[in-house]
C-alpha cells in the first residue's frame, strides 16, 4: 500500500478516550464520509484503519481515533504535536455518503466518527439525517449536539438493548440509505433491528471493524 506523508493539524480530546486528528489534505487526496484511511506514524510502525470523520477533505481531514492507553500505536497518536508528520493512504472503501437526501447511521463505539461525517455532510448539502449512537462513554458529544440543534434526530444510547428501541422510534418512511458502522457485534445487532423496523437490505450499507476488544 503506498502511503503520502501529511503534516498534523491539531490533535483534540473528543471524549470517551478517543481524539480527533486533524491533518492536512495532500495533492490529489479526495475521500467521502464513511471511507477510510490506512494510518502509519513511520514506515517502521504498524499501519492501523481509521475512517473520516469530516464532512469532507478539503482542505484538511480528520479522523477520530480510540485511546488504548496499554496500545501500541494509539498513546502514540494522542501525543502527536502540531506540525508533526504521519503517513495516510489514499482514502479506502466503499460504504460512504454519496448525495443521498435522507440519511440514517446507526453506529457503535469507533463508527462515530463515520457518523458525526455522514450526518454532517448531509446536512450541509440540503438533506436530513438520523444517527443512532451507542457507547456508555460517548465521544464527541459537542458535535452531536451542533447535530440536534441543527435538526438532525439523534439518539444516544449506552446499554445494548436500547439499540433496538431507539432504532424501532427513529426509523423514518424516506430513508434513501441505512449506514451501520461499528464492531462486528453491534453491527449484526443494528443490522437485524433495521431489518424488523421494515427497511430493506437494499437500503442497508454497513461496514464492519471486526471483533470488539475484549479488554
Amino acid at each position: 500500500m503506498e502511503y503520502t506523508t501529511v503534516t498534523v493539524v491539531s490533535v483534540t480530546d473528543v471524549g470517551g478516550d478517543a481524539v480527533a486528528v486533524e491533518l492536512d489534505t495532500p495533492d490529489g487526496f479526495a475521500g467521502e464520509p464513511g471511507q477510510f484511511v490506512s494510518f502509519r506514524l513511520d514506515e517502521d510502525a504498524p499501519a492501523r484503519f481509521y475512517t473520516l470523520s469530516s464532512p469532507d477533505t478539503e482542505g484538511t481531514f480528520e479522523v477520530t481515533i480510540g485511546i488504548d492507553p496499554e496500545g501500541d500505536v494509539s498513546p502514540r497518536i494522542a501525543a502527536l504535536d502540531a506540525r508533526d508528520e504521519v503517513g495516510v493512504s489514499a482514502p479506502l472503501g466503499d460504504t460512504h455518503y454519496a448525495d443521498e437526501d435522507t440519511v440514517f447511521v446507526a453506529a457503535g463505539g469507533p463508527g462515530i466518527g463515520a457518523a458525526i461525517a455522514v450526518a454532517e455532510r448531509a446536512l450541509r448539502d440540503g438533506g436530513h439525517a438520523v444517527v443512532v449512537y451507542r457507547d456508555d462513554d460517548p465521544s464527541h458529544e459537542a458535535r452531536l449536539a451542533e447535530l440536534s440543534a441543527a435538526g438532525a434526530t439523534v439518539a444516544v444510547v449506552g446499554d445494548d438493548g436500547d439499540v433496538d428501541a431507539a432504532i424501532a422510534t427513529t426509523v423514518e418512511d424516506d430513508i434513501d440509505i441505512a449506514f451501520v458502522f461499528g464492531f462486528n457485534d453491534f453491527v449484526a445487532t443494528a443490522e437485524a433491528a433495521l431489518a424488523d423496523a421494515g427497511l430493506p437490505d437494499a437500503v442497508i450499507d454497513a461496514e464492519g471493524f471486526g471483533p470488539a476488544p475484549t479488554n
